[in-house]
C-alpha cells in the first residue's frame, strides 16, 4: 500500500514537473513570439515613421518647388506685361534688358538689330556697356554667325551657350560667359540678345537657361510687334513728308502756269497784248510745264521701279559707246556754264549687259548733277575702270561738295541738300534715288565720296557677268 501510494506521488511529481516544463517552454515561446512581434511592430513603426518623414520631406520639397514655380511665373508674368505694354521699339528693347536682371548670372546685356537697308547688324541698346563704343560696330549676318553662333551649344532652339568667346572689338572686353537669344522668324534673323557675365566661366545655371526658354516666344513676339510698329510709323512719316514735298514741288510750277496764263488772258481781254511780254510769259509757262513733266515723270519712273513693273531689256553694250552719247547730250550744257566736261574713254573695258535706256538715265542724272551744282570754271570728269567682276564708273566734279548730313540721305527721295544749283536750274530731288534703284536692279551698287567746298565723286558698278540683274 505504501509503495503504491509512493508510486502515485512519484507519478504526480513527474506529471507536475512535465506540466511545469511544458508551461515554462510555452511561456518562453510566448515571450519569444511577443518579442518577435514587438520587434516587427517596432520595425513597422520605424518604417512608417521614415515613410512619413520622407513624404513630409517630399511635400516640403514639392511645396518649395511650387513656390519657386509660382515666383517664376509671377516674374515671367511681370516681364511679359512690361514688354507687351511697350509700343516703341527702342523702349521695348530697354524694357527687356531692364527686366533681364532676374537672370542670376547676368551682369551686362546688349541687343543687335538687323538693318535691312544696309544688310548689317548694329547695336541698338545696351546695359552695362558703353553704347557710344557699341554704336561704331557693324557686322554682316555671316560675321555674327561666325563670331557667336558657329562654335556655341544650342541649349534650346535659338538659345545658345557661347563656349568659345572671341573678342570682336579692340575697344570692348570679352565676357567670360554668354548666353545668346536669336530672334529668328521664318528663317530670317531679325536680331540677337546677348546676356553677358564678365567674371565667371559658369555664370548661367539651368534656372537661368530655363527662364530664357520660357520667355523666348514672348520676347520674339514683342520684338516683331514693336519693330513693325516702328517701321509703320516711319513709313507714315515718310508718306506725309512725301506728300508734302510733292505738293510743294508741284505748287510752284502750277502756280506759275496759272498766274501767267491769267495775265495773258487779261492782256487779251483788255486788248493790250504785248507780243514781247507775252513771249516771256509763254516761256515761263513752257518752263514750268517742263518742270511739272519732269517731276511727274520722275515720280512715275520711281514708282514703276519700286513696284516691280519694269522689265530690263538686257543687251551687251560697249561702255565707250555709252560715254560718246553722254558727251553729245551734255557738252552744250557744260559749255553754256563754262564747265570743262572731260570724258575719258577706255577701249579695253569689257562689254556690260545693261538696259541701255535705263543705264543712260543713270549717266544723265549723274553728269547733269555734276554740271548743275558746279560753278563756272569748274570741271566734270567721267572715267571708268574694271576689275574681275565689275565695271565701275566715276563721275567726279569740282562743285560745292556735300556735308555729312547730306551723305546720310543722299539717295533718298526728295532729298534737300545743302548744295544748290549754281545757275538757278530746277531739281526734283528724285534723280539720285532713281539712279540707285536702276543700278541695283542691274545687280550693281552706287556710292559717293565728297568733301564740302571741294567736290564730289559719284560711283556706280555694273557686273560684267550680269547674272544678278533683276528682270523686274
Amino acid at each position: 500500500m505504501t509503495e503504491y501510494f509512493l508510486l502515485i506521488i512519484i507519478i504526480f511529481v513527474l506529471a507536475a514537473a512535465i506540466i511545469f516544463l511544458v508551461y515554462v517552454r510555452h511561456q518562453r515561446v510566448l515571450n519569444d513570439t511577443r518579442k518577435m512581434y514587438e520587434l516587427q511592430i517596432e520595425e513597422i513603426k520605424k518604417r512608417q515613421e521614415q515613410q512619413l518623414y520622407d513624404r513630409t520631406f517630399d511635400l516640403k520639397l514639392l511645396a518649395k518647388s511650387l513656390r519657386e514655380k509660382k515666383d517664376e511665373l509671377e516674374k515671367i508674368n511681370v516681364i511679359v506685361k512690361s514688354i507687351n505694354s511697350e509700343m516703341n521699339f527702342v523702349g521695348f528693347l530697354n524694357t527687356i534688358l531692364d527686366q533681364s536682371k532676374v537672370i542670376k548670372g547676368l551682369e551686362r546685356a546688349r541687343v543687335l538689330v538687323y538693318d535691312k537697308d544696309n544688310d548689317v547688324f548694329k547695336y541698338k541698346v545696351a546695359k552695362g556697356w558703353d553704347m557710344e563704343q557699341l554704336k561704331s560696330i557693324e557686322m554682316s549676318p555671316a560675321e555674327v554667325e561666325d563670331l557667336f553662333i558657329r562654335d556655341s551649344e544650342e541649349i534650346y532652339q535659338d538659345i545658345f551657350l557661347v563656349k568659345k568667346l572671341v573678342q570682336h572689338s579692340d575697344q570692348l572686353p570679352s565676357p567670360r560667359s554668354m548666353v545668346v537669344l536669336r530672334v529668328k522668324v521664318k528663317e530670317i534673323v531679325e536680331g540677337y540678345l546677348f546676356f553677358d557675365n564678365m567674371q565667371s566661366d559658369e555664370a548661367f545655371d539651368e534656372h537661368d537657361k530655363q527662364l530664357l526658354h520660357n520667355l523666348k516666344e514672348h520676347i520674339i513676339s514683342a520684338f516683331l510687334k514693336t519693330k513693325i510698329l516702328e517701321e509703320l510709323k516711319k513709313l507714315n512719316e515718310a508718306k506725309n513728308e512725301f506728300l508734302g514735298v510733292v505738293a510743294h514741288d508741284l505748287r510752284n510750277p502750277l502756280g506759275n502756269i496759272a498766274n501767267f496764263a491769267k495775265l495773258l488772258l487779261m492782256d487779251i481781254e483788255m486788248d493790250s497784248l504785248d507780243l514781247t511780254n507775252a513771249k516771256k510769259m509763254l516761256d515761263r509757262i513752257n518752263q514750268s510745264s517742263k518742270n511739272l513733266v519732269e517731276i511727274v515723270g520722275g515720280l512715275l519712273n520711281l514708282s514703276a521701279i519700286e513696284s516691280g513693273k519694269i522689265t530690263l531689256n538686257l543687251k551687251k553694250e560697249k561702255v565707250d559707246s555709252i560715254l560718246s552719247e553722254c558727251e553729245e547730250v551734255h557738252k552744250n550744257a557744260a559749255q553754256n556754264k563754262n564747265i570743262q566736261l572731260i570724258i575719258e574713254k577706255n577701249k579695253s573695258l569689257p562689254e556690260i549687259a545693261v538696259d541701255k535706256l535705263r543705264i543712260m538715265e543713270v549717266f544723265d542724272n549723274l553728269i547733269s548733277n555734276g554740271i548743275k551744282y558746279s560753278h563756272s570754271g569748274g570741271r566734270v570728269r567721267i572715267y571708268c575702270e574694271a576689275n574681275a567682276k565689275e565695271v565701275i564708273t566715276h563721275v567726279e566734279d569740282t562743285g560745292q561738295g556735300l556735308t555729312e548730313e547730306d551723305l546720310q540721305s543722299i539717295f533718298s527721295k526728295f532729298t534737300r541738300l545743302s548744295s544748290k544749283p549754281t545757275a538757278g536750274e530746277s531739281s526734283t530731288g528724285l534723280g539720285l534715288s532713281i539712279v540707285k534703284k536702276i543700278v541695283e536692279i542691274h545687280g550693281g551698287r552706287v556710292w559717293v565720296q565728297s568733301t564740302k567746298n571741294v567736290g564730289s565723286t559719284f560711283s556706280f558698278s555694273i557686273p560684267i557677268e550680269n547674272n544678278s540683274a533683276q528682270a523686274v
